[in-house]
């Protein structure tokens, strides 16, 4: 074995002891947060049980709400505990595990005050807040209860099984229970936290640093969290996009936070267009650096979204829910995307794009226009044979093709793209698919609709960039 691979294998080994360590906590408090809401039901339905003789006759549910405030009141030490003591060792092992990565772990300290004084402050909200979601769901079922003409019985039983479900329930995918879910979030704070501090403290003794969203990117992640990840490295004391300073954005958020030493910004000089012509889609991917790379792919992930929130703010002058600053963090993204970009190999010719499944509104843009503006950043290749695949996925016949399309409402497409300013990658080099012969087509790129035709598997399109 190798000396690098030995050193993958160990970080990796490292990386799994601090998961475990991470786990284990969030096993204790979720067993302890399941105890927590069989304690809350068992003491409501006691006193839930006093309403039976009124509950037909109930105008509201505030008494019935009161029950459960005394509920809360009852087990408020309780809960209280559970997650301070979350909190606390949460906060204590981010702060741990980030100083033993940047190897200040001699001279760096979390003090048990400090730890305390954070988790007493914080559990107080988070109890209250967990309560008022408890309460929410209550007065939800008994509210409906009443407008509909439940019985007491029959309210009773699916307020008893609500609380069973907050220990067994699936409010996430990735999430099995309430309990659970609250055992995750509250640990993800703290270890964010926990990370925090010492980076703040770390910023104290005159050193900047420098946070990166980090994460999954599938089906299930969030704009916000695209959005977040597409920025990159940025200094510690801004805010991501989202507007947030560290994750999680939500309950149950999969992200985390990367953090490093500053590094001095090397600008990204545009090359002229003739230039990328004379090298090799493999040398110019060779000389981009680990944040190039990280914003090539960040970018392509987040393209259509970036594309809508611009769209937003060149119609309206402002971004619904953004703040000024994060507004601009956009921009800058989309801006030094574009001068990576620039540097890459030209190519000027024609390339074939397949689109399949497109909503009637879609479709009717290129073939009921004259000239289209395609804002999303888009792959196309130089084989049609690979672009018909996107058209017709699965090799679908055409009679089945046809009918599906009458039946749905919903075209297949490919677009014959004459481009002039389209960018000639190689997949392996990108992490992406070495057999597409692929074309990279730039966002806010403008077209010429020369001719639409009805064909027997798709409508075709021939577009020519102005």
């Amino acid at each position: 074995m190798k000396l690098l691979d030995i050193l993958e294998v160990l970080d990796d080994i490292d990386q799994a002891w601090k998961d475990a360590g991470r786990l284990r906590l969030i096993n204790e408090t979720q067993e302890e947060m399941a105890a927590y809401f069989r304690l809350q039901g068992e003491l409501f339905m006691e006193k839930f049980s006093s309403f039976q003789n009124l509950f037909r006759e109930a105008a509201d549910d505030s008494d019935i709400l009161g029950a459960f405030d005394d509920v809360a009141a009852e087990t408020n030490a309780k809960g209280n505990k559970i997650i301070q003591d979350s909190l606390k060792s949460g906060a204590n092992l981010g702060y741990k595990n980030l100083s033993t990565d940047f190897g200040v772990d001699v001279a760096y300290k979390l003090s048990n005050e400090r730890a305390v004084d954070y988790a007493t402050r914080k559990a107080a909200i988070d109890v209250t807040n967990i309560n008022n979601t408890t309460r929410e769901t209550i007065h939800n079922i008994v509210t409906t209860g009443i407008d509909e003409g439940k019985s007491y019985s029959k309210v009773a039983r699916e307020i008893k099984g609500r609380f069973g479900q907050f220990a067994i329930g699936k409010p996430q995918e990735h999430i099995r229970s309430r309990a659970e879910l609250v055992a995750v979030t509250e640990n993800a704070f703290a270890y964010e936290d926990g990370q925090r501090m010492l980076v703040d403290d770390v910023t104290a003794a005159g050193v900047d640093m420098e946070k990166k969203w980090s994460g999954p990117y599938d089906a299930r992640t969030s704009a916000g969290c695209i959005n977040n990840m597409a920025q990159g490295w940025i200094p510690a004391k801004e805010l991501f996009a989202s507007g947030h300073d560290t994750p999680p954005r939500f309950p149950g958020c999969r992200h985390h936070t990367q953090y490093r030493v500053a590094r001095e910004e090397e600008p990204i000089t545009p090359k002229a267009p003739s230039v990328p012509k004379q090298i090799t889609p493999e040398q110019w991917a060779k000389g981009l650096s680990e944040e190039e790379l990280n914003s090539i792919q960040a970018g392509w992930q987040s393209s259509g979204v970036l594309c809508d929130q611009l769209r937003e703010l060149q119609k309206t002058g402002t971004i619904k829910g953004f703040l000024p600053e994060n507004i601009a963090g956009i921009r800058k993204t989309r801006e030094a995307l574009s001068k990576i970009w620039a540097g890459a190999p030209n190519y000027k010719g024609t390339v074939y794009r397949g689109m399949y499944n497109l909503n009637d509104d879609v479709a009717k843009a290129f073939t009921q226009s004259k000239t289209i503006t395609i804002d999303a950043m888009s792959s196309a290749s130089t084989d049609l044979s690979v672009a018909e695949k996107f058209a017709m996925p699965g090799g679908v016949p055409s009679a089945i093709s046809k009918a599906l399309r009458k039946a749905t409402g919903k075209s297949n497409m490919l677009l014959e793209v004459r481009t002039k300013t389209g960018t000639r990658i190689n997949g392996a080099s990108l992490g992406r698919f070495v057999d597409e012969k692929e074309v990279v087509l730039q966002a806010n790129t403008k077209y010429r609709v020369l001719q639409t035709a009805e064909e027997e598997d798709y409508i075709r399109v021939v577009l020519e960039e102005i």
